[in-house]
């Protein structure tokens, strides 16, 4: 059984660059964050470019031309292959099923993090529309 999801990878990704790749946004940091994402969901996962690029909002011509860009990524880039090298070596502990407890962990940790901020943002939405009604 594959633990690995596009998911995971997409949140791994988005907090080791500290961003939401799944943002419509085109500065640097999120093409080349999405660029990562693709290429890590190419490796370790058997899904199609289409599901790969639907998980950020994206079509599979993306997902083509981002691991394109990710090909640059690995020529004038060390900061972005840092992340890319740190996110494949957790990946690949996880499909040797390596130190289980310890990315156990670290998933558990994201997903408290996200629960957290999806908390912080309803609890804004919702402070937002009182002030709009008043």
């Amino acid at each position: 059984m594959n633990k690995i999801t596009l998911n995971g990878i997409k949140v791994m990704v988005s907090k080791k660059l500290h961003i939401s790749i799944g943002r419509t946004i085109r500065k640097r940091d999120y093409v080349y964050g999405r660029a990562i994402y693709y290429k890590l969901s190419k490796e370790f996962t058997g899904q199609s470019l289409s599901n790969i690029g639907a998980n950020v909002g994206r079509d599979h011509a993306s997902v083509i031309h981002g691991l394109k860009v990710f090909e640059m990524i690995k020529l004038y880039n060390d900061s972005y292959m840092d992340v890319y090298l740190e996110c494949r070596r957790i990946l690949t502990d996880i499909k040797n099923d390596k130190n289980n407890s310890e990315h156990s962990d670290y998933w558990r940790d994201r997903y408290d993090n996200l629960k957290e901020l999806y908390v912080l943002a309803v609890e804004k939405l919702a402070k937002y529309e009182k002030e709009k009604v008043a």
